[in-house]
């Protein structure tokens, strides 16, 4: 399922990529496959993307990993262009602090560093 722009709407089966000719929704939480200079195929590995901006966002009361000195919202090109250079800033608290190891892996522009869906959820599970 995609869950990148919270649209869930289409299944994937495991290696499964779909494909998109423009992009529409919230950029805000958008994969760096969606805005990548380099269009890529979206797949399940950009919903870890979007699940570890989800993460920090809960963790944070509301701070996206990729927003720049501002509110998120207040500035979509800035996030974006952050989102494309991978350049994000994570606000690591003593409470999660355990979780900072995954969370930055989830939002690495490669999709190799990524982790699993797996290794994602068992490193959340047991903390």
């Amino acid at each position: 399922m995609c869950i990148g722009d919270f649209g869930a709407n289409r299944n994937l089966d495991h290696g499964d990529t779909a494909s998109f000719s423009q992009l529409g929704g919230n950029l805000s939480w958008a994969s760096y496959e969606d805005v990548g200079v380099i269009k890529s195929k979206y797949n399940k590995d950009s919903d870890i993307q979007v699940a570890g901006c989800l993460m920090h966002y809960i963790l944070t009361d509301g701070l996206h990993p990729f927003q720049t000195a501002t509110p998120y919202f207040s500035d979509p090109i800035g996030l974006t262009l952050n989102i494309r250079t991978a350049n994000f800033t994570l606000q690591c608290e003593e409470r999660w602090s355990g979780l900072k190891d995954i969370i930055t892996r989830m939002l690495s522009k490669s999709v190799e560093e990524r982790p699993t869906i797996e290794e994602s959820l068992k490193a959340v599970m047991c903390k």
